[in-house]
């Protein structure tokens, strides 16, 4: 059944956008208009009905390139240049009101001292030095060393993952707009639209959050593999895909969907390749200078994420009597009922919610390669299935997370940006052989 509904790429692209939209109205007020109860149930819907639309197949076998006219090019540019100006203009308000202070946030300080050390010619992954306490380092090489920028030109650390998001989604709108052979004007404005409304409302309504994470470069990693898979740039996949198993650990149970989507797509060698490119920038970047000295590494890095669930799901002493934990009253995740469910016992309720979680995620992956199977080579548009299988998998796996601190949200929400514009990409996959 499923093999014969198809829509086209205009209709599929209007959807998209339209629940885009509401997923960032959800994510930024959601919660003052629905309540923390409601609004984490109707993202996940919003979600999971993106998944489905995105993982259709579409009509068109043809890239719908609406126009190329240099002025369309040249509104397009401008857009993003005003829209990240007028974004830029606010964050350096923000900065300038609040200087970086390790007494609200232990995550500066997690970044900025193992790239202080390695400069050093220390060991990067020591007891991080906050002003009441000290912790071990939580974070992977690829959230921290670019950070080693910031040590050697004076910046503010806090600018990095904005001028690393800045470049990437850069890179990616001067690629349609001047390199490929023929784009939708209007996917890459939806797309742009997308990322600058999340930007700027990630950065507005939970300012805080903002300052004190470093959100927008793990998602610059995510935004730009989804971007190289779709092209076929097999080289630079392996190496963002590294960049992305060592910043945050949400893509490692997509890793079977992934690697049989490139296997049927653009056969073994080209998979292979990309394993291979993988295996080695894990390797150089952080099992042989950092395991080699001390083997339990990631499990001590759990461990940390862990420990602190826990506190999350309690109330803290500077709420009100009766109130739900901070981080789970937002609105945004789907713990806060497994806490209303395990209020006698917190600690057995987080270890549930994580075995549910973890069965959930590896069970998307498992009915992304079924629908695959299924599908088999009937579908129009070979990426589909790629891009509704993240939609898919993200809203499942931000859904049940542990604790949903808005910054999380703020990937999923960014990756609707890339949906839009890779959507429309025909240019390359249609001159080349399905993979058998």
């Amino acid at each position: 059944m499923l093999r014969n509904i198809a829509i086209t790429t205009f209709l599929k692209t209007i959807i998209i956008f339209v629940l885009s939209l509401i997923e960032i109205y959800l994510f930024s007020l959601g919660k003052q208009t629905f309540g923390f109860y409601t609004n984490p149930i109707l993202m996940t819907i919003a979600g999971l009905v993106m998944a489905v639309i995105l993982l259709l197949p579409t009509k068109e076998t043809t890239p719908n390139s609406l126009s190329s006219s240099v002025a369309t090019r040249i509104g397009i540019v401008v857009l993003w240049l005003i829209g990240i100006f007028y974004i830029g203009q606010r964050i350096q308000a923000e900065f300038k009101a609040h200087p970086i202070d390790h007494n609200e946030s232990d995550v500066l300080a997690q970044v900025l001292t193992p790239s202080q050390a390695i400069l050093d010619g220390k060991d990067a992954y020591q007891l991080v030095k906050l002003p009441s306490y000290e912790m071990f380092n939580t974070y992977l090489p690829m959230m921290w060393s670019p950070f080693v920028m910031a040590h050697l030109t004076g910046v503010d650390a806090r600018w990095i993952p904005f001028g690393a998001w800045v470049a990437v989604c850069s890179w990616i709108i001067g690629f349609y707009l001047f390199r490929s052979q023929g784009f939708s004007w209007m996917n890459v404005t939806m797309g742009i639209i997308v990322w600058l409304l999340t930007t700027w409302c990630f950065v507005h309504f939970y300012s805080y959050d903002f300052r004190v994470t470093l959100e927008l470069l793990p998602i610059s990693y995510y935004v730009l593999l989804l971007f190289l898979m779709v092209r076929a740039k097999h080289i630079g996949v392996g190496i963002v895909f590294g960049f992305c198993l060592l910043s945050r650990f949400t893509i490692v149970l997509l890793i079977p969907f992934l690697v049989y989507y490139y296997w049927k797509m653009y056969g073994v060698k080209a998979t292979s390749s990309v394993v291979l490119m993988t295996a080695s920038v894990i390797l150089g970047l952080f099992v042989i200078p950092f395991m080699s000295k001390d083997s339990q590494l990631p499990f001590k890095i759990m461990q940390n994420y862990t420990n602190g669930s826990a506190g999350e799901w309690r109330t803290h002493a500077w709420q009100n009597p009766g109130d739900e934990p901070h981080q789970l009253s937002r609105g945004l995740g789907l713990a806060i009922f497994a806490k209303k469910h395990y209020e006698w016992d917190v600690v057995h309720g987080v270890k549930r919610l994580r075995q549910v979680g973890l069965a959930c995620s590896i069970l998307v992956s498992v009915l992304l390669i079924g629908y695959m199977i299924y599908m088999g080579d009937r579908r129009s548009k070979d990426h589909d299935q790629l891009i509704g299988g993240f939609k898919l998998f993200l809203t499942v796996f931000y859904a049940l997370v542990l604790i949903p601190y808005p910054y999380l949200f703020v990937l999923p929400l960014m990756m609707n940006g890339v949906y839009l514009m890779v959507m429309d990409d025909e240019n390359y996959i249609i001159n080349h052989t399905y993979a058998s």
